[in-house]
């Protein structure tokens, strides 16, 4: 039995966050939302969800470390109950491995992979949703 899927979430990641930002608030009416760090300004945040009507995106600040990938700058992420459980299943059906799930310092676990056409897939799921063994 598969493990549970939840909310695709599409993440652009952008050179340029805070003029990226801008331009979608200014030109469509986006609202910012939630942002990491919390307390950053818009020139020092590293992540932010943007909404319209009901919907969300998220933006990401490109890492000098990502030039060379070869996946598009486009990601969808996707929430997991259980990380661990979500990496063996993708795994087994034909990911690529990218990064193996790995606990961040806000408080979630991600891991990342690939589909067959190297678009880029995050699976997350907050910490106290993983099974306690970890």
């Amino acid at each position: 039995m598969p493990p549970t899927f939840s909310g695709p979430f599409p993440i652009l990641t952008v050179p340029d966050l805070p003029s990226t930002v801008r331009f979608y608030r200014r030109c469509f009416g986006f609202a910012p939302g939630y942002r990491w760090p919390a307390e950053a300004t818009l020139d020092e945040t590293e992540f932010i969800v943007v909404r319209l009507g009901g919907h969300e995106v998220g933006f990401g600040r490109a890492a000098a470390s990502d030039a060379g990938h070869d996946w598009s700058g486009i990601q969808l992420s996707i929430r997991v109950d259980d990380i661990h459980e979500a990496w063996d299943w993708v795994m087994r059906h034909g990911a690529t491995a990218i990064e193996p799930p790995v606990q961040q310092p806000w408080d979630e676990w991600s891991a990342f992979v690939a589909d067959p056409n190297g678009i880029r897939v995050m699976l997350y799921a907050p910490v106290q949703a993983t099974r306690a063994s970890d």
